[in-house]
């Protein structure tokens, strides 16, 4: 990773805590993970929200848990 993108990471990381993540997530350290890996896969940005990440089977799972906060996006089959 160039130095930009570790300091944007660590920026990032620091700025994560508990009452942020999103409830889909199981852990802190889970959604610090996906924000990574979001940055490996997107250099130019990330995305507006974890939501456009989403699975079809993943939201019906959580929307089946009442952990899915969006329930009005709709996914592309």
């Amino acid at each position: 990773m160039k130095p930009k993108h570790m300091e944007m990471m660590r920026n990032l990381y620091a700025s994560v805590s508990v009452n942020k993540i999103p409830v889909c997530f199981d852990s802190k350290e889970q959604y610090r993970d996906w924000l990574e890996q979001e940055q490996i896969a997107h250099t130019t940005a990330f995305r507006k929200n974890v939501c456009e990440d989403c699975t079809n089977e993943f939201k019906k799972m959580m929307i089946k848990s009442h952990r899915c906060v969006n329930i009005q996006i709709i996914l592309k089959e």
